[in-house]
């Protein structure tokens, strides 16, 4: 790799040594290793994850490739969820998971599962589903994130949804399982086992529950047989809003050995800073556990009302010791109740006997009034008898405010509801209880209530039209406020913009924006009308790259600070954004974006390196080595799609059916190169690849297999003609000379200022050159920058959030290094009149900055090649005479174009010329 001679002091162009062994790469020939087995193994994966999805996964949990998948088995007979309702109502369940998220969490909008997209794929579903739904948009949302999903174990398949076993939680001998044939309650418990004496598994609630300040409950009942060792617990472990863990460790055992259900429980203070709990059911040792009614009690709400709860007296309630005679006593009874199976009988025999119960947890109250209620049932009482009484604490425990007394009827009745309303007094934040015998007779309290005052209990949640509406127009609006600026980036934000809108459409139809101004932000991203960046509040265009700037150049490439290599395959999103105006209910036809998006597919096929694998096969590769942002050899497999994330080889060709599309496609098959790159598909677990891989098993892969044959081929091929592409907006070119390939890119790297170097990949029958050299540019200003003594410049990306890091990015380990550029001054670029600020208000020291790196002029040699390109839009330039150069070819119209002849280049165009011998080398 050279450098050029202005750096080194060497000529730019690298001779091998004389006597160095070269010769021709070898015959390609058709790869042989994969075959039909590897879609067989993305088949399995696919099932297993419609399986999972249909049954196992908490829906309120799904990320947005989770639930499209759903969404998309619905619709296709070949899933288990096909035409199911489960699934639409699995679906929904999902959206609602979301939209609760988000009521808790402003951040769920702005870092969705896809960055920029928002809450684009939940319009998506609603559009794929619509015809399917029925009523269930007017149902209430479900699901809230401040209570423990699936408590009870009844929702799962072989394991329960909302329960996870980390990759550290269990030993070999351990297991776990949904059980339906023990129950404490419904018709199903978990069930844990362990086997060895250091055996252990643990399972854990998922999503986190959101818990506030204040004294919670948490608690389980647990069934155990044969369990030694340590035995099986509860414990609730904190996190703050990042997912920090807060504290842990606040187990609370069962007994040991064999026994029926037993409930376990324990009160805790949530700490500073915790907002979020997971509950933690492990068992250490061997033995089988079962779990069941797992439970959370607020800090707002009375615990054990009923005594449902407890042995020979009622958990979560205590006699303080001053808070009997001799003679009283206190019990839970499970013989008399007026509702459940329970209640809290007290008595007492002397004439001043009294015994008085409390609730050990006092709950929270805020102002208003507050109503207390208890039913009481008495026999033979005289004195002053059963009453209630609520006392006031403030948040430091000081009492506040007693002697609130409402007394039942004396002697011998059934039950009588006694109730007292009481307003909180100043100060006050909490309440204990208490439930009082004054003299002889016997008591019994059952259903205590405290009710709030209106409007202060529990938010009824809305029905899932108003949610779901709520949650689209709020994200499409955020992003027509947050419009990004780097291509690929602008693309992803506007399928969302416009899949919000379409979900809007359909229900809320009058907040929708019109079709033609939604399907702008599309045309934005796709370069086919210029980008006019960001709206302000009242939905006007801030223009911040002002009106003549284009997300995608003339010749069809995305743009950014120059020839991008993998971020510039944005073919999966054209077909996303394509498919976001096509599918679905009420779908629409689009010719105007396809053939855009066609000819952008087409445009990156001049930027493809036809080689051989490590098999010797003949295989195209995106040409990488000049990108200036993501530089790596080889580049991935593409030959018109690739395999990532979010595609699969043979997408595009299906989704637009183009004949060269569909050709290139096609000699991707005849080379054997299909099925090795199924392997992200069949073993990478992400949900995002799981719906690529849905995609390709469900829809794409018959459809492929329909289509007819084509003719072509890819481009850059040695036998294809000649050509030459440039992109002057970019900085760069491709050009295929015989049997010979230039990629080159002038406007490289250039972030600050115009730096005069060039990076080429230059292929010829025999080797390789890839270079980074010396070029010369013209018409800068006289406006510099000086470069900083950095290393990582990647950290110099304009992005707000960047500005954290420090100048030049975090050291390496190690010795000290420097920049062998530092002090290097770069001349700015000029930018167009309109374009308020290259930086886009983002300051800090060495952002790169837009339109300044690029130079109107460059001239660029390398071996026989000269390059002469004008970037600019208004200007002409004139080629200085080449005495060193000599006499060369036009590859562009094949003129000869002496030494001292000095053409002219008008604004946006390019010469290439070579000096070398004739086509056949």
């Amino acid at each position: 790799m050279d450098r050029g001679g202005a750096v080194l002091g060497v000529r730019p162009y690298f001779v091998p040594p004389k006597g160095e062994a070269q010769g021709p790469a070898p015959v390609p020939k058709v790869r042989e290793v994969e075959g039909p087995e590897a879609l067989d193994a993305v088949r399995k994966h696919v099932d297993k994850d419609q399986k999972y999805y249909l049954s196992g996964a908490n829906p309120a949990g799904m990320d947005a490739w989770a639930f499209q998948s759903l969404a998309e088995g619905y619709l296709w007979a070949g899933s288990p969820a096909h035409q199911n309702p489960v699934a639409l109502d699995r679906v929904l369940r999902a959206l609602d998971g979301r939209y609760m998220a988000w009521q808790n969490d402003p951040t769920v909008l702005t870092g969705s599962d896809q960055q920029w997209q928002g809450f684009g794929r939940v319009g998506l579903v609603l559009a794929l589903l619509w015809e399917h739904l029925g009523d269930r948009l007017d149902q209430r949302v479900t699901g809230s994130p401040y209570e423990i999903a699936n408590p009870g174990f009844e929702e799962g398949g072989d394991t329960p949804e909302g329960w996870e076993v980390p990759g550290w939680g269990r030993t070999a001998d351990a297991d776990w399982a949904r059980d339906t044939t023990v129950a404490r309650t419904g018709s199903t418990s978990l069930k844990v086992t362990a086997t060895v004496a250091n055996g252990f598994i643990t399972v854990y609630s998922s999503p986190k529950t959101r818990v506030g300040k204040g004294t919670y409950t948490y608690s389980a009942w647990i069934r155990t047989d044969g369990v030694t060792g340590a035995g099986a617990h509860i414990d609730p472990l904190f996190f703050d809003a990042s997912g920090n863990l807060v504290g842990g460790d606040h187990r609370r055992f069962a007994a040991t050995g064999t026994h029926d259900w037993q409930y376990v429980s324990i009160d805790l203070d949530t700490p500073d800073g915790a907002s979020q709990i997971e509950l933690h059911l492990r068992l250490s040792g061997p033995g089988t556990v079962w779990f069941d009614s797992v439970d959370l009690i607020r800090p707002t709400e009375l615990r054990n009302p009923g005594f449902e709860l407890g042995d020979t007296t009622p958990a979560g309630w205590a006699v303080p010791g001053w808070g009997k005679t001799a003679d009283a006593s206190w019990a839970r009874d499970t013989t008399v109740a007026r509702s459940g199976s329970a209640s809290l009988k007290v008595s007492a025999t002397a004439s001043d006997g009294f015994i008085t119960a409390y609730n050990t947890a006092r709950f929270q109250v805020g102002d208003g009034t507050y109503t207390y209620s208890a039913w009481i049932r008495t026999d033979g009482v005289t004195g002053t008898g059963a009453h209630i009484d609520a006392l006031f604490f403030d948040a430091s425990g000081s009492l506040v405010g007693s002697d609130h007394r409402r007394f039942a009827a004396t002697g011998t009745h059934d039950w009588e509801q006694v109730s007292i309303d009481l307003a909180t007094p100043a100060g006050a934040t909490q309440v204990e209880f208490h439930l009082r015998l004054s003299g002889p007779g016997t008591a019994w309290f059952d259903d205590l209530v405290v009710t709030a005052p209106a409007g202060t209990g529990t938010v009824e949640q809305p029905v899932r039209r108003a949610a779901y509406t709520d949650m689209l127009r709020s994200s499409r609006d955020y992003w027509r406020r947050h419009f990004p600026h780097y291509s690929n980036q602008t693309q992803i934000c506007a399928i969302g913009i416009y899949q919000a809108n379409r979900g809007l459409g359909l229900l809320a139809p009058g907040l929708a924006l019109p079709e033609d101004r939604a399907r702008g932000y599309l045309y934005q991203s796709l370069g086919m009308t210029p980008y006019l960046g960001p709206e302000d509040a009242d939905g006007n265009p801030t223009k911040p790259l002002g009106e003549g700037y284009y997300q995608v150049t003339k010749a069809g490439l995305t743009r950014e600070l120059g020839y991008v290599g993998s971020y510039g395959e944005v073919i999966d999103w054209l077909v996303m954004m394509y498919e976001s105006v096509t599918r679905g209910h009420q779908g629409q036809d689009a010719p105007e974006l396809r053939k855009q998006m066609v000819d952008i597919i087409k445009a990156r096929g001049r930027f493809r390196v036809v080689d051989v694998d490590e098999t010797g096969a003949r295989v195209a590769r995106i040409e990488t080595v000049i990108g200036w942002r993501n530089e790596v050899y080889p580049g991935e497999i593409a030959y018109a799609s690739r395999t990532v994330w979010d595609s699969h080889p043979v997408l595009s060709a299906v989704a637009f059916k183009d004949p060269d599309i569909v050709g290139w496609t096609q000699e991707m098959m005849a080379d054997g190169q299909f099925y090795r790159q199924l392997d992200l598909l069949i073993n990478h677990t992400w949900t995002r690849v799981g719906l690529a891989a849905l995609r390709l098993v469900s829809r794409d892969w018959d459809a492929f297999q329909a289509l007819p044959s084509r003719p072509a081929r890819i481009p850059t091929d040695r036998d294809r003609p000649d050509f030459v592409f440039t992109d002057e907006e970019n900085g760069c070119l491709a050009v295929k000379n015989g049997r010979e390939l230039l990629f080159a890119s002038l406007y490289w790297r250039a972030r600050q200022g115009v730096n005069d170097y060039a990076r080429v990949h230059h292929l010829t029958p025999t080797d390789q050159r890839s270079a980074t050299i010396r070029q010369r540019s013209a018409g800068t200003t006289d406006d510099t920058f000086t470069v900083r003594d950095w290393i990582l410049w990647d950290y110099a990306i304009n992005d707000p959030g960047a500005g954290g890091i420090p100048p030049g990015g975090f050291p390496p380990p190690g010795d000290t290094l420097h920049q062998a550029l530092a002090g290097d001054v770069y001349h700015l670029a000029p930018v167009p009149a309109d374009v308020p600020d290259p930086a886009l208000g983002v300051h800090f020291d060495g952002v790169e900055t837009m339109l300044v790196g690029r130079a109107p002029f460059y001239l660029c040699e390398y071996g026989d090649y000269l390059i002469a390109m004008n970037t600019s839009t208004d200007r002409t330039f004139t080629l200085p005479a080449r005495p060193d150069f000599g006499p060369a070819r036009d590859l562009a119209t094949g003129r000869n174009v002496g030494a001292g002849q000095r053409p002219k280049l008008g604004p946006h165009s390019t010469l290439v010329l070579y000096r070398g011998a004739g086509r056949d080398r």
